[in-house]
């Protein structure tokens, strides 16, 4: 890890810590971490998931409304989003909303089944985690998500 990326970690985390006591012991409630499901598109097809059922892309939030929802949400309090949806990756616009959400030091996790990720790389770098499931092993996996979606 390098000094610079690491010193805006350690400000990201310790700016969503103060907002953690604000929160805590503040008078004034406000969101301090928000959960975006930017998109209900995906690509896999969990026999248990509820997402990608009924809605249409056309249907989802543009860009802009959605930077228009980080900036509302930011200048509530919010100092950590988690991307989700569906699969966040699949947006063609994903990078832009990370990137708008990270260069306000803003920390961003992003929620994704790894299908895209080589093609997203240099975007997700600059993200402060990233997450994914597994079902258990190879078989317990692939019997849930998909033949193949082990490995």
């Amino acid at each position: 890890m390098n000094l610079p990326f690491a010193l805006k970690l350690i400000r990201q985390r310790s700016a969503f810590f103060m907002g953690f006591l604000r929160a805590k012991y503040g008078k004034k409630a406000f969101p301090l971490l928000s959960d975006l499901f930017i998109t209900t598109r995906c690509n896999s097809r969990c026999r248990y998931c509820y997402v990608d059922k009924g809605i249409k892309s056309e249907d989802e939030m543009t860009t802009g409304q959605w930077i228009e929802t980080i900036d509302s949400l930011i200048g509530l309090g919010c100092r950590m989003f988690n991307l989700m949806g569906g699969e966040p990756l699949l947006r063609q616009d994903f990078p832009e909303i990370m990137g708008h959400i990270v260069d306000r030091n803003i920390l961003c996790d992003v929620n994704t089944n790894c299908y895209l990720v080589p093609e997203h790389l240099s975007t997700l770098v600059r993200a402060s985690q990233i997450f994914t499931s597994l079902d258990g092993d190879e078989e317990a996996h692939d019997m849930n998500r998909g033949e193949g979606a082990f490995r």
